[in-house]
Order: C-alpha cells, then sequence, then structure tokens
C-alpha cells in the first residue's frame, strides 16, 4: 500500500473487508519518506511537512 494515494489506501481496506468481515481495530502505523531528496526535519519546506504529517 501507498500511504500517500488515497486510491491505494481505499483498495487495501476494501481488500482486507472483503477478506476479514469488519474490522474491529485500526493501527494508523506508516511512515513516509521521500526516497529522491536527502530531508532533514528542521529544513523541511512547508508541502514537504504537510505531506508526512496527513
Amino acid at each position: 500500500m501507498d500511504a500517500g494515494q488515497s486510491d491505494s489506501i481505499q483498495a487495501t481496506v476494501d481488500y482486507t473487508t472483503e477478506q476479514s468481515g469488519t474490522s474491529m481495530a485500526l493501527v494508523h502505523n506508516v511512515g513516509l519518506t521521500s526516497l529522491h531528496k536527502e530531508l532533514d526535519v528542521m529544513n523541511l519546506d512547508l508541502e514537504e511537512w504537510d505531506r508526512f504529517m496527513v
């Protein structure tokens, strides 16, 4: 799943529901990074910060 893409998130939820039925719990544990940039959290531009914190 690509947590930065809403279509991918929805597909994962749909698949999980089809396979397991209704979920009783959800753990939101996602790590996002940019493999194209060397990022320093103290110097992130606002757009990157917002993408990581959504």
